[in-house]
């Protein structure tokens, strides 16, 4: 929480709602919650107090609104604070590792060097803390971001509070009336409690779910069907946090709604036709599955030119690893496509396509991006099955 001088408000109406927050949470989760808290200000010679406070995880209620009772508003010098401090703060707390992570990030002003007017530090934290760097950390650890922006202090700067929150799967939200606050901290801890929950009670259901539709010879749409009717049969739902402002959250679902029609419009369009029909103007009797596997190849290897131009730009240096991690997706889809052809009396499920596909995945991200088993949890893993997979079948039909 910012607890610069403009913060008074919120730091009151945390205070005053902190015990009815915690019973709601154990109330309707049935959880075991534990609390912890992160002041910052800034650093000096903006404001002489201190940079951050922190206050390691507690079970205990009556602490926490200690904590609160004794933050008080004030100071904050120019208008950026020490936001990139406050977040790796988080990161040091002692999570329990596998608790539902969940960081309420609550502030009317940026980090510096996101504007330099105005800026006492325009090049940014002064000990050199990026904090895009440490919300990925963050999604590493699947600790979730839900950014509290206050308003209309935050507006200029809600779009990179907006991204902090989505790169962890979180949500922005707007915060006009401090009273709101209580509501918006239980919406957010309800929301990330029940999609864990779901995720956990729902994987071997739909894997079964797959299996039985390939042998009724569903396609894609009816197998769909299929999942949602076998979730809804067991009433498997998630609670959702009601967000006016929840673009990106809107912008993610139509994204991921549609992602075989963009996989199809661009990569398949644009790379995988193309070189298609290169390798058979070049060689007009080359077997299918050599065609396939090559287009599948250079489809990830744009993929991984992308993904590293991001990070150059993200981090100003270029390693090649994003490039290497996808050529190797490409190459097991060659690899698929040679295998299919010389066994291909043998059928391969496709949920098991996908299972051995989530599993190559996090081996050859831990030689190349990072930890293994850090990103076996990350939903990262299967957007980059669910592309693989994808690819496997756009391919076939053309």
């Amino acid at each position: 929480m910012d607890c610069t001088g403009s913060m008074s408000s919120y730091i009151e109406a945390a205070t005053k709602n902190i015990r009815s927050i915690v019973e709601e949470i154990v109330v309707s989760e049935k959880s075991d919650v534990r609390l912890a808290l992160v002041e910052y200000r800034d650093h000096p010679p903006q404001d002489s107090t201190f940079v951050t406070r922190v206050h390691n995880f507690t079970s205990k209620v009556k602490e926490m609104k200690g904590w609160l009772e004794q933050c008080k508003a004030d100071g904050g010098g120019d208008e950026p604070e020490a936001v990139a401090d406050a977040l790796q703060d988080i990161l040091k707390l002692s999570w329990r590792p596998e608790a539902t992570k969940i960081c309420i990030l609550i502030s009317d002003a940026p980090p510096h060097g996101l504007d330099p007017s105005g800026d006492g530090f325009p090049n940014g934290c002064p000990v050199g803390l990026d904090p895009i760097r440490i919300v990925r950390e963050m999604a590493e650890k699947n600790i979730t971001l839900y950014t509290v922006g206050v308003e209309p202090p935050i507006v200029p700067y809600r779009d990179f509070f907006m991204a902090l929150a989505y790169i962890t799967g979180g949500q922005y939200v707007p915060m006009v009336n401090a009273k709101l606050l209580a509501q918006v901290i239980i919406g957010g801890v309800r929301e990330e409690i029940s999609l864990d929950r779901l995720m956990q009670g729902a994987q071997e259901d739909i894997v079964r779910a797959m299996d039985q539709a390939h042998t009724d010879g569903l396609d894609e749409t009816e197998t769909a069907a299929r999942i949602r009717h076998t979730l809804a049969s067991k009433k498997m739902h998630a609670h959702r946090m009601k967000n006016k402002a929840g673009v990106t959250s809107k912008e993610a679902e139509e994204y991921y709604s549609k992602c075989v029609d963009i996989f199809k419009n661009t990569w398949i369009e644009l790379i995988f036709k193309p070189i298609s029909k290169l390798i058979l103007y070049c060689w007009p009797y080359s077997p299918k599955y050599v065609v396939n596997g090559i287009s599948s190849m250079c489809v990830f290897l744009f993929s991984g030119i992308v993904h590293e131009y991001y990070t150059y730009v993200a981090f100003s240096k270029f390693s090649g690893n994003q490039i290497i991690f996808f050529l190797l997706q490409g190459l097991a889809v060659c690899i698929e496509y040679i295998l299919k052809r010389q066994f291909h009396q043998i059928y391969i499920p496709k949920s098991i396509s996908f299972l051995l596909t989530f599993i190559f995945n996090g081996i050859t991200a831990g030689y190349f991006m990072q930890p293994w088993i850090s990103y076996f949890v990350k939903r990262q893993a299967f957007k980059y099955s669910l592309m693989n997979l994808i690819i496997r079948i756009l391919s076939d039909k053309y």
